[in-house]
């Protein structure tokens, strides 16, 4: 089966711009998600740990805005949490089909075709994620893929320790 994703190329431009980008205040999965009450509610439920109610939020707001990215990758985020991987799979498939590859969403994609036995696709995920500040997360998965080509990859083992490098980096700030 193919990846959920074609890779992107890079030119000389691409990396050059890299490092400029890197410094860059783009936005990310964890700021507000938007200005309406609505959805500083969602964000308030992702915060205090309701991924339930907040998925429920987020649902409705992609029902009137759909290409909004960054809360479809929160309501992934929310199903990964709330023990639905192949809706978090399907949501963050949707964000690679719009053109957002990013490092939130090959991590969390790959995690969650992992929780669903499907360990080749999740490596193939992962290869695609590069996040240098972000070291234990790299390395986890660095570990992982190797696990992986080497036939010694279980999907619980690989799901519990991308997990616990997520909360160690989370941890660490």
């Amino acid at each position: 089966m193919r990846p959920p994703y074609k890779p992107k190329t890079y030119s000389r431009r691409d990396f050059l711009f890299g490092l400029i980008n890197r410094y860059r205040s783009d936005a990310f999965w964890g700021e507000s998600t938007g200005y309406d009450p609505g959805t500083r509610e969602a964000d308030a439920y992702l915060k205090a740990g309701s991924f339930e109610k907040g998925a429920e939020l987020l649902e409705e707001m992609l029902s009137k805005w759909p290409d909004h990215l960054q809360a479809r990758q929160k309501l992934a985020y929310c199903y990964l949490k709330s023990d639905r991987p192949e809706q978090a799979a399907d949501e963050l498939n949707k964000v690679l089909q719009r053109g957002r590859e990013d490092n939130f969403t090959f991590l969390y994609l790959g995690l969650a075709l992992a929780k669903l036995g499907r360990l080749g696709d999740a490596v193939e995920t992962w290869k695609n994620y590069f996040n240098v500040d972000r070291p234990l997360i790299q390395r986890a998965l660095n570990l992982q893929i190797a696990l992986y080509d080497s036939d010694a990859a279980t999907p619980e083992d690989m799901v519990q320790s991308i997990e616990q490098a997520i909360e160690e980096q989370q941890a660490m700030g």
